[in-house]
This record gives structure tokens, C-alpha cells and sequence, in this order.
């Protein structure tokens, strides 16, 4: 009988959560669920004295938890690097690491036809296309989404056909200027018919092809890759991927409801140590961890194409 009490109370210590852990807190993009979980695992084993508590949304979210809802993190990632500094300096941040690159895919559902990589587009904007894509006010895959259709209307001539969907569809406006192509979003913006749905986060856009509720989604590929989807590679001109072709990217911008306006780029990550971290040195060790081999092995892994060193940015 002592025996077995001796063994439940064993039991429960071991699975009870250790006391005085010091905890790390991180905000992110949706996008970096996977690897940043496997970071995690990975660093809790080396580091047991740390508990890393992570918050995923769009990037944008990300960000104005800090900058307008006031709420207290160590590290915030966004899966659009300019974003940070843009938001976060000087007052909030003074660096930021760019530390992985992206590109853009288009998914589509099983049992549908993939689209040719040369003329996707006609199938989204076809009279039966059904298709998601997420929040650009909330979620960088949103507004690159709409730069990856603007590149490909300016490479095919097919601006007017593009103008007149997204204004129908959407309530997008396309203005063209002399440095390129400039998509105004609504105040408000939402579908305005069957043909398309838009979620907070880019993630959650799998669900949906999934269902059938649509037959395509644009997606991150290390996304796409790591959830097994079915997806068609976006020419390198289009997918944002390409460090070489970012003159042509910035030559389409988006211009947010916040009155923000986004140029295109290449799709690089980011990661700021916030000024008045409540954890420093956790969110020191966290970094180091995730810029080291291992760290690094574990971002391909999951698809991503790790800058080794990351890139450093300051005000």
C-alpha cells in the first residue's frame, strides 16, 4: 500500500509543471506555427529552466498587440520583416533580424485540375473560380495575394480584366501610377459574393480547400509543403521569392485600411526583441538557439530557407 502511494505521489510530481520556470513570451505570424513549435521543443530540452509561451496570429495582429492593445511579449515575428521596424521603432524596438525566406504558392483542391503556372490567374478570375486568400489588414499572405495577381495582370496585359473583378468582387480599387500598380483596399473589406473568402490568418485557408468550399487558396509553400498540399509553383516573377527580382516586386504596393501603404518584396521573416522585454535573457538564449546549426537545420526542416547570418536591421 506504501508502494503505491509512494508511486502516485511520484506520478503527480513529475507531471505537474515545474515551478519557478522562467517564461519566454513570443508573438508570431501564423505561418511559423510548425517550426516555431519544433524550436520550441527543442530549446525547452536544452533549457529546462524556460517555459516558452507563444501567441500565433497574422503578423500584423502580431504587432498591434503590443503597439495598441498594450499587452507585454519578448519577441514578436512577422512574416514580413519591414513591418517591424516600420511599427516597433524607435521606441518599442532598436533591432531587428531577418533570419528566413518564403515564397508564395497557390494550393488547390483535391480532385480539382491544377491551373497552368503561366495563366493560374484565369482560373481565379474565370466565372466559376472559387478561391481564398487572407486579411491583408491583418496578414502579409493577404496583401502578397493580391501583389502576386497584380505581377501577373502586368505581365499578361490583363490589368483592366483584374481592375474590374477585384472592384466587383472585392471592392478593391487597381490604380495604375508611373512606378507601377497601386491596389487601394475598402474600409471595410469583404466578399461580395460566393466566389471568394478571406480568413484572419493564411493557415486557415487549408481548411477551407479541405471542405470544397474553394478550389484554391494562396499559401506560403513551407506551409503548403509541411500540411502536404497539393500546390502549383508561382513564377518567379509572381511568387515574391526571388531576392533578384525585387525591383520588379516594389513595382506593385497595396495600400491597407489603415491607410498604410505596403510595397512589394521579396517574402523575408523577421524578429524583434522588444525593448522592454519582461524576460531579456530568455529571449537572448531563444535567439541564439534559433540562429544556431540546429536552430537553422530545424527552419529547413520545415521548408524555409534560413539566412546564415541573419541580416541585422537598426534604426
Amino acid at each position: 500500500m506504501k508502494l503505491v502511494a509512494f508511486l502516485l505521489g511520484l506520478i503527480i510530481l513529475l507531471s505537474s509543471p515545474v515551478e519557478g520556470r522562467e517564461k519566454l513570451i513570443i508573438f508570431h505570424a501564423g505561418s511559423l506555427s510548425g517550426p516555431l513549435a519544433a524550436v520550441e521543443k527543442a530549446f525547452e530540452k536544452s533549457h529546462p529552466q524556460i517555459d516558452v509561451l507563444r501567441e500565433a496570429s497574422g503578423s500584423l495582429l502580431a504587432i498591434r498587440k503590443v503597439t495598441d492593445l498594450g499587452k507585454r511579449a519578448d519577441l514578436i515575428f512577422s512574416a514580413d520583416y519591414r513591418l517591424l521596424p516600420r511599427f516597433l521603432f524607435p521606441h518599442l524596438a532598436e533591432r531587428v533580424y531577418v533570419f528566413a525566406e518564403n515564397s508564395l504558392v497557390l494550393c488547390y483542391r483535391r480532385g480539382a485540375s491544377p491551373p497552368s503556372p503561366r495563366n493560374w490567374a484565369r482560373r481565379l478570375l474565370s466565372p466559376g473560380g472559387r478561391w481564398a486568400f487572407s486579411d491583408p489588414n491583418l496578414d502579409p499572405c493577404g496583401y502578397r495575394s493580391l501583389m502576386a495577381l497584380a505581377l501577373w495582370a502586368l505581365e499578361n496585359g490583363e490589368l483592366p480584366v483584374l481592375r474590374e473583378y477585384l472592384s466587383r468582387e472585392l471592392g478593391v480599387t487597381v490604380e495604375e501610377k508611373e512606378s507601377g500598380v497601386l491596389l487601394k483596399l475598402p474600409s471595410r473589406l469583404r466578399a461580395r459574393g460566393p466566389k471568394v473568402k478571406i480568413r484572419p490568418k493564411s493557415v486557415e485557408l487549408l481548411a477551407l480547400l479541405e471542405a470544397g468550399v474553394v478550389d484554391f487558396a494562396f499559401e506560403y509553400r513551407s506551409v503548403a509543403l509541411a500540411h502536404q498540399s497539393l500546390f502549383i509553383e508561382l513564377p518567379p516573377s509572381q511568387n515574391l521569392g526571388e531576392v533578384s527580382l525585387t525591383e520588379r516586386y516594389q513595382k506593385v504596393s497595396v495600400k491597407l485600411k489603415n491607410g498604410e501603404v505596403v510595397a512589394g518584396g521579396p517574402i523575408a521573416y523577421g524578429l524583434a526583441p522588444l525593448k522592454r522585454a519582461p524576460h531579456p535573457e530568455a529571449a537572448r538564449l531563444f535567439m541564439e538557439f534559433l540562429f544556431s546549426s540546429e536552430g537553422e537545420r530545424i527552419l529547413r526542416e520545415y521548408h524555409l530557407r534560413p539566412l546564415s547570418p541573419p541580416k541585422l536591421i537598426r534604426p
